[in-house]
């Protein structure tokens, strides 16, 4: 479900955060909402660059019997 991605509930937490500043707190909104979204950014940044190396360094592993069941012809 959406609420499971902590990115997501992390980003809306900013979010609202950086509109209840701006509205409650107008003057000081500049100082106050300029790091709520460089940290909005810094999330969504992280989020994407850990899915691209989990895409990127997933390892394929397969195995391989040496030993068969199967009789082998003799040789002779």
């Amino acid at each position: 479900m959406w609420y499971e991605n902590n990115v997501f509930i992390a980003t809306i937490a900013l979010l609202i955060i950086a509109l209840a500043v701006v509205f409650r707190i107008p003057e000081k909104a500049d100082t106050m909402v300029i790091p709520i979204i460089t940290a909005i950014a810094a999330f969504v940044t992280g989020y994407a660059t850990h899915a691209i190396q989990n895409a990127v360094t997933t390892k394929s592993t397969v195995t391989k019997e040496d030993i068969s069941n199967a009789e082998t012809p003799k040789v002779e």
